[in-house]
């Protein structure tokens, strides 16, 4: 009876305790080492391609961002100094010059700017070399200039915000 009572409490311990030997949790160990051996280059890899990707996205959206800021730049600037030229100095040339900018720019400009730019025209087209109302195509060209000047501030301010987002976000 002795015999079969401790045949009994071995069996029971051993139901308890199915990984009882050294061997077995050291091969479990080592199973579990090689998986995450295998694992974690690959998903190392992957996120770094995801973190590539999403800063070349980032880069070339800012490098769109300045490239249409130039060209505007341009627009502008363009549409500027053949205003003031032909406001001078009215010529056919000058008159070509401007009609090619001046269509270009109101594209891109707001309305109430356009409004002011087709008022100038209209100044433009009926003005002599010496009229009296020199004076007041000069002062519509000087707020024109002023209110692409605020709009060129404004979306410097916001190109920088957002490229301030973009590098906190990052």
């Amino acid at each position: 009876p002795i015999y079969q009572i401790r045949t009994e409490v071995k069996n029971m311990e051993q139901n308890l305790n199915p990984v009882t030997s050294i061997s077995e949790w050291t091969a479990f160990l080592t199973f579990i080492v090689a998986f995450c051996a295998l694992i974690s280059p690959i998903l190392t890899a992957l996120c770094n391609n995801w973190h590539q990707r999403e800063m070349k996205r980032l880069e070339y959206k800012h490098q769109e961002r300045e490239e249409l800021k130039k060209r505007e730049r341009e627009i502008y600037d363009g549409y500027l100094r053949s205003a003031g030229a032909v406001l001078q100095y009215k010529t056919p040339e000058t008159l070509r010059d401007f009609g090619e900018h001046s269509r270009l720019a109101m594209y891109y400009v707001p309305t109430d700017i356009r409004e002011k730019m087709l008022l100038f025209e209209k100044l433009i087209e009926n003005a002599y070399p010496n009229d009296c109302c020199f004076a007041q195509r000069a002062n519509l060209l000087d707020d024109i200039v002023v209110m692409m000047r605020d709009i060129r501030e404004q979306q410097s301010e916001q190109s920088q915000q957002q490229s301030n987002k973009a590098d906190t976000s990052s």
